[in-house]
């Protein structure tokens, strides 16, 4: 880790930051640091940072592998702005995709569950973009819950949306299923065995890791979906990268497909439910 002390350039710390971060998180974590918008960093990369009390502190914790969007308190998602804390997981860009599948489905006036929500920018950015929609958030973390609804509030959808504390592999059916027409949900899919890095493990446990090598969840929404959702019903999982082939085996005889990410990964599994 690179140590800063005293006056610095924001070059210097914004090329030390490239290094190990993403450019995109680099240049925002300069930015804050200067107070100046993202788009217009260009302009002030000649300043200098004092570095020093929380700014000195918090520059050393980015190195160590904190998460600028735990600094910054936000997170782009899908174009639009939303607040992220220690009590959610970070959204991923690669998650877009699964919003990018839900939306092509043409229904009018679809309702729709989002299971696992966190954050909520999944169920937020697809009740933007369908304006016509309504949905509900679910998850089993009362904390994740309040940003949320921070988030909903945020980009005026309360009236739209309602979100529901409960454990979805024991208690879904209890937000009526059987009336949604599109069902999302990007679970905890990480194996407890699997290295991740150092900024990774700041984040939720409970929204990272799950029992079964990464595939508890699968199998039981997969029974609890079947049973309760009407028929037609489309499902979008988030998966992680090599999980395709198990998944095939764990909804043998449904109707699913597989969508790739941007970097041509198996990101979301469709399913679309049949009786």
């Amino acid at each position: 880790m690179k140590s800063f002390d005293g006056e610095v350039l924001a070059s210097e710390i914004l090329s030390a930051l490239s290094g190990f971060l993403p450019s995109y998180q680099a240049r925002e974590f300069v930015s804050y640091l200067l107070g100046v918008d993202y788009k217009d960093l260009h302009n002030h990369l000649s300043r200098k940072i004092e570095l020093l009390g929380y700014k000195k502190f918090i520059v050393k914790k980015v190195f160590e592998g904190y998460p600028v969007s735990y600094v910054t308190k936000s997170r782009e998602f899908f174009g639009y702005e939303f607040y992220v804390d220690e009590r959610v997981l970070i959204p991923r860009h690669e998650t877009e995709i699964l919003v990018e599948e839900a939306l092509k489905i043409d229904i009018k006036k679809p309702k729709v569950l989002d299971i696992c929500t966190g954050s909520g920018v999944i169920l937020a950015t697809y009740l933007l973009q369908k304006v016509d929609a309504t949905g509900v958030g679910v998850d089993i973390s009362l904390p994740a819950l309040e940003v949320a609804m921070i988030n909903l509030r945020k980009h005026n959808l309360i009236d739209r949306s309602y979100l529901v504390c409960l454990d979805a592999v024991r208690n879904l059916e209890s937000v009526n299923i059987s009336e949604f027409d599109i069902i999302l949900c990007n679970p905890p899919y990480i194996s407890n065995n699997e290295k991740l890095p150092n900024s990774v493990l700041y984040e939720p446990h409970q929204a990272l890791f799950a029992e079964d090598n990464g595939y508890y969840f699968y199998k039981k929404l997969l029974r609890i979906i079947y049973k309760s959702c009407k028929e037609d019903t489309i499902i979008f999982f988030e998966i992680g990268d090599g999980m395709s082939e198990e998944l095939k085996k764990i909804f043998s005889g449904k109707e699913i497909s597989f969508i790739e990410d941007f970097t041509g990964k198996k990101r979301v599994l469709k399913w679309i439910n049949s009786k």
